[in-house]
C-alpha cells in the first residue's frame, strides 16, 4: 500500500471541508484553492487527493 491511501473518502471530504474548499454541493465553487492545495502536498497524498476531488465532482448529489 503506497503512503496516504489509508484515508477514507469520508476523511478526505473532512480535509476539504476543513482547508474550506467545499461549496454549497460540496465541491469548491473555484479551482485555485484545489490547485493550491495539490501543489502543496506530497506526491501520494496529491494523487490520491485528486482522485477523490474527481470522484466527488463526478458523483451524483443526492439532493
Amino acid at each position: 500500500m503506497r503512503r496516504g491511501t489509508w484515508l477514507t473518502s469520508e476523511q478526505f471530504g473532512g480535509l476539504f471541508a476543513a482547508a474550506g474548499l467545499t461549496g454549497g454541493g460540496g465541491l469548491p465553487g473555484r479551482m485555485a484553492p484545489v490547485n493550491a492545495l495539490l501543489a502543496a502536498a506530497p506526491e501520494a497524498l496529491r494523487e490520491r487527493l485528486l482522485v477523490e476531488f474527481l470522484g466527488a465532482l463526478y458523483t451524483p448529489s443526492s439532493e
